[in-house]
């Protein structure tokens, strides 16, 4: 799909308010802008997903955050591992709203999901998947310094405690190329 497809179907099915489709309209002429926006899909790395909070698939966003929660969600219930996932989150710019969207996700494929009712740091959550058994855990954390940047890390039951910001590697992989799967209409969440 190029970036101009992606622009166009987030213009006609994303359901945005109305500065989402302020924005979307400016981007209509502006090629530099919807190219950063939509030239590309934001990538899983080896700590997650991280990226500009912005309207786009190449921004941090809720379409963003559900896609890569529903790749999840998707790889954690074709294995083994229990079905069940941690979710923490801390005090910068929609981390509680994006971890409410990936539990979500999550509950929607079947999985258990335990969130934190609280601001819980990293290490907490890895404790959180250790004691409750849970196949997978997600924390949603912002990098130091960069506000607008905000990190979605995974772990998994062979984690390390001193490793906490590693992943698994056989999750990374496969969790790419479910999420990138995943078709478009399953991806907006109309509320």
């Amino acid at each position: 799909m190029t970036e101009l497809e992606r622009y166009q179907q987030w213009c006609e099915q994303a359901p945005l308010d109305e500065a989402g489709r302020a924005a979307l309209a400016a981007m209509q002429n502006d090629e530099t802008e919807r190219k950063g926006c939509f030239g590309a899909e934001l990538q899983f790395g080896t700590a997650g997903i991280r990226g500009i909070m912005g309207i786009g698939t190449n921004r941090l966003n809720d379409f963003t955050v559900r896609r890569t929660a529903q790749g999840l969600a998707a790889w954690l219930t074709s294995t083994e591992l229990p079905q069940r996932c941690a979710i923490g989150y801390d005090s910068r710019h929609n981390s509680r709203r994006y971890a409410e969207l990936c539990a979500v996700a999550l509950a929607e494929r079947g999985v258990h999901v335990y969130v934190y009712h609280e601001l819980a740091p990293t290490p907490m959550l890895s404790f959180a998947v250790r004691q409750l058994g849970c196949g997978c855990g997600i924390v949603v954390s912002a990098r130091t310094l960069l506000e607008a940047v905000v990190l979605i890390h995974k772990y998994c039951l062979n984690t390390l405690p001193h490793l906490y910001l590693h992943c698994c590697p056989p999750i990374s992989d496969r969790h790419i190329a479910n999420h990138e799967k995943l078709p478009p209409r399953l991806l907006f969440l109309r509320h």
